[in-house]
C-alpha cells in the first residue's frame, strides 16, 4: 500500500497473531477488520467465523496497542451493511436506526 504521506503499513491476519508493536511508534491505526463475508456461503460455522473475527480480532488488536502513547486514531472498518439493505435511491443518514439481518447485527 501507498500513501500520500509519509507512513509504515503494518499488516498481519490479526485472527492469527498480532506483531509485537511495542518497538513501533503508532499514531494512527487502520483496522480492517475480519474474514471475507462475500467469499463463502454463510453456514453457521461461516457466520461464526465473520463475527469471531471481528470481535476477537480487534480485542487482540487493541490490547496489543495498549502500551501506544502517541496513538491518537483509530478507525475500524468492519463490513457494509448496519443500516441493512435498502431498495431506494435516498441516502441513509448516520442517525438512521440499525438495520436487519446478520451484517447489521455484525456490524
Amino acid at each position: 500500500l501507498k500513501a500520500p504521506y509519509p507512513a509504515r503499513w503494518i499488516e498481519c491476519d490479526i485472527s492469527k497473531e498480532i506483531p509485537d508493536l511495542s518497538s513501533h511508534q503508532i499514531d494512527a491505526v487502520f483496522h480492517l477488520a475480519g474474514e471475507n463475508v462475500g467469499d463463502k456461503n454463510w453456514s453457521a460455522d461461516q457466520k461464526e467465523k465473520i463475527l469471531a473475527s471481528r470481535t476477537q480480532g480487534t480485542q487482540k488488536l487493541i490490547e496489543a496497542l495498549s502500551s501506544q502513547k502517541n496513538l491518537k486514531t483509530f478507525i475500524g472498518a468492519s463490513a457494509i451493511g448496519f443500516y441493512g439493505a435498502t431498495s431506494s435511491e435516498e441516502a441513509v443518514r448516520e442517525t438512521a436506526p440499525a438495520g436487519s439481518g446478520f451484517l447489521a447485527e455484525v456490524t
